[in-house]
């Protein structure tokens, strides 16, 4: 079975409980195997042996026995013997006494700490019970040789076996568990709105690596902690070993400067396993991290109970930072994350501030500055009624980089289309144009302030015509304009195509929600209508998750909501059309027969 159903419940919001030994600092402790219960670690040299860190059979209370554990940062610890101030470091060199007369399993005492190579990570297999495993190769965990009792490290990404499990314990002979901390009210202003992208869909994230999905059920909750479906998750076998190296991001922009805090609930975990060759246990979960810019928190779970995990970080003055979650050299088979929030820490005055400046910045896509300042004015300093403004435009066009040189810019009557992603122009024009030397008339609206277009080099003024010579698929135009003081120089490329451009605007998932729609025929020959519509996903197994060629349903409405219907390609009236995202058909004889038949009932 993947999950298990818990059922605990709670309101609040509060800061992660993480399974880290309560260390104090510079106290001293005995670190003890689980295999060799009566013995503890010590330094070798001390102890006249010939490897840097021992295994005693018997424990002692002699200083060099005794080690020190300082977290260096959140989670990660340095471990330094009290009797001579050295650190444990991996180093990555393995010596044989037969070779050198050493005996080396990969670590060293080193008289200064070596970046992560010397920080640890205390993974918790059971109450009070850590795998020790290195911050920088961290595939890499301490075991107890039991031929020698050498103590070094030893490659295992996986559960970690009996002499590769270890406790801690004080002078006083106490043992050292997880460290409790209380739970406490986050505070500052909740921005969510602010986010790109939620857990309640997979749209609008980045993905280094595979996409991350909505399973479509679970309901996983820990007390304050609750992973409830719709939520995110990257999930494999747990026999099949560890997740790849993942992560989901997205960028926030024109954010206030100041304090900042990043919150989710998270699933990360390596699931129980068996098959026919091998067997394992769960284990807790590591190389897992929310993150905010360079500062990030580790997850790390047991079975299906989610934790909530924070993350501090601060804004400066370029107003960005890149969220989300990383998954890097873990351990975990099942990753879920749900409630991603985002908390701003400043004052009401800093916040008000920086959410008119955030409008300013999001609305000069679309309006000029006096009518942005005019809209700020009319919500006052209500923060609900300034995003209810910023987001009205979420679903709008922005203008495209040469509309603000040269507005309603057109080739023989048509819009062309600025396709972001690519950086690219593109103009639909009629297939028999294709191989010729295309002549076309360019219209255009000059803005104050910037001259004529310039096509290859050539000024063209609106209502002139120019010939694109030899035009062909791929092939690209330079389209310029300048200001008048010749401070700005806009350059872009164009190219043609014989296929329409259907371009939407919206988020959209399996229910129907509001968008825009603009449709642009190589027949046509005036500026396409930017149209109100409703659209939602549609299909079966083409609709399922990790599907990114979508289908979409769209119904199309006037200004007042009601139906509208128009023609589109020769085909009749209506107002309820499906964009069909054809799937690869080598042979194309279904693309055809579709073709056909739609055509030959296209007409009621």
């Amino acid at each position: 079975m993947k999950k298990l159903l818990l059922l605990l419940t709670t309101s609040f919001i509060s800061m992660g409980i993480s399974a880290t030994p309560d260390f104090n600092k510079d106290k001293k402790y005995h670190i003890v195997c689980s295999q060799f219960t009566s013995g503890c670690v010590t330094d070798g040299a001390t102890a006249r042996q010939q490897t840097p860190v021992y295994y005693l059979p018997t424990a002692t209370t002699a200083n060099e026995t005794f080690w020190i554990f300082n977290e260096e940062e959140e989670g990660l610890f340095s471990i330094k013997n009290a009797k001579t101030g050295q650190y444990i470091t991996y180093d990555g060199v393995r010596e044989d006494i037969e070779d050198t007369g050493n005996l080396r399993r990969y670590i060293s005492m080193t008289d200064n700490k070596d970046g992560y190579n010397s920080l640890w990570t205390m993974v918790e297999q059971a109450d009070g019970v850590y795998a020790i495993r290195n911050a920088q190769k961290t595939d890499h965990i301490w075991d107890v040789r039991t031929d020698s009792y050498c103590v070094g490290t030893y490659s295992n990404s996986g559960s970690a076996n009996q002499n590769q499990r270890f406790m801690f314990y004080d002078a006083t002979g106490a043992q050292v568990k997880e460290k409790a901390v209380e739970p406490v009210t986050t505070d500052g202003y909740n921005v969510s709105s602010w986010l790109v992208a939620t857990t309640e869909s997979p749209d609008g994230w980045t993905y280094e690596g595979s996409a991350w999905t909505d399973p479509g059920f679970g309901n996983y909750r820990n007390g304050v902690a609750q992973v409830v479906s719709p939520f995110l998750e990257r999930w494999q076998e747990s026999s099949w070993g560890p997740l790849p190296d993942n992560a989901i991001t997205q960028m926030l922009e024109n954010l206030p400067t100041g304090s900042y805090v990043l919150t989710a609930d998270i699933i990360a975990v390596r699931q129980s396993y068996s098959s026919w060759w091998e067997s394992g246990s769960e284990e807790v979960g590591h190389g897992v991290y929310l993150f905010a810019g360079n500062q990030r928190t580790e997850a790390g779970t047991r079975n299906e109970k989610p934790q909530h995990y924070t993350v501090n970080f601060t804004i400066g003055s370029n107003g960005q930072a890149t969220i989300g979650l990383r998954i890097e050299d873990t351990n975990t088979n099942w990753v879920a994350f749900d409630n991603f929030t985002i908390y701003f820490q400043g004052t009401n005055a800093e916040l008000i501030a920086g959410e008119k400046a955030k409008v300013r910045a999001e609305l000069s896509d679309y309006y000029s500055a006096a009518d942005i300042d005019a809209m700020i004015a009319a919500c006052g300093d209500n923060f609900e009624a300034l995003e209810s403004l910023r987001r009205s435009v979420a679903l709008l066009p922005k203008k495209d980089p040469m509309a603000k040189a040269l507005k309603n810019l057109c080739i023989d009557g048509r819009t062309m289309a600025y396709a972001e992603s690519i950086n690219l122009y593109l103009a639909s024009v009629a297939e028999e144009n294709f191989g010729t030397d295309f002549s076309a008339t360019i219209t255009y609206d000059q803005q104050e302030g910037w001259n004529y277009l310039t096509i290859n080099g050539s000024p063209i003024a609106s209502g002139n015509k120019y010939t694109f010579k030899g035009m062909k698929a791929g092939k690209t135009y330079s389209f310029s304009c300048a200001k008048t003081d010749g401070s700005v120089t806009e350059v872009q490329k164009v190219t043609f195509t014989a296929l329409p451009v259907v371009k939407i605007y919206g988020s959209f998932n399996n229910d129907y929600s509001e968008g825009y729609i603009q449709v642009i025929e190589p027949q046509m020959d005036s500026i396409a209508d930017l149209m109100s519509m409703k659209a939602k996903w549609r299909g079966g197994i083409t609709n399922g998750n990790g599907k990114h060629k979508r289908n979409y349903h769209v119904k199309l409405k006037d200004a007042t909501g009601e139906k509208l219907e128009k023609k589109f390609f020769g085909l009749r009236n209506d107002n309820s059309w499906i964009l069909e995202s054809c799937q690869v058909d080598m042979s194309r004889i279904r693309n055809r027969v579709l073709t056909d038949l739609w055509n030959d009932y296209s007409t009621p």
